[in-house]
């Protein structure tokens, strides 16, 4: 039998990298998981997605906008460089994220170029 080791990056971060905030990494990674599986085909709706995840009915739809977040605000969560104003609960809470990347920073207290 010929086993294959798994492949998989592996990131290390500077001692003096700030701490990811898991609460807030998760909205990310989560939403960004769903819509690869959505364009994919692997799920046809976000309702479908729901029960597989064991979430709460309108949970997977209320945190799936969060994967169109602008790129830069996306890496800077995933770092752990993201404002001090801005938590898990306010991401996971936001009512319309706005599709406008400027917009975005703006809501979310990122600094503008």
């Amino acid at each position: 039998m010929n086993v294959r080791p798994a492949l998989f990056d592996v990131v290390i971060r500077p001692g003096d990298a700030p701490p990811r905030d898991p609460d807030l990494f998760a909205p990310v990674t989560d939403a960004c998981r769903w819509m690869a599986q959505l364009l994919e085909g692997l799920a046809t709706t976000a309702v479908e997605i729901t029960p597989r995840e064991e979430l709460r009915k309108e949970a997977v739809s209320r945190i799936l906008p969060v994967a169109w977040l602008a790129p830069d605000i996306a890496t800077a969560i995933l770092a752990g460089r993201q404002p001090a104003t801005l938590s898990g609960r306010r991401l996971r809470e936001l009512g319309d994220l706005p599709v406008c990347w400027p917009e975005q920073r703006r809501l979310l207290c990122f600094a503008s170029d």
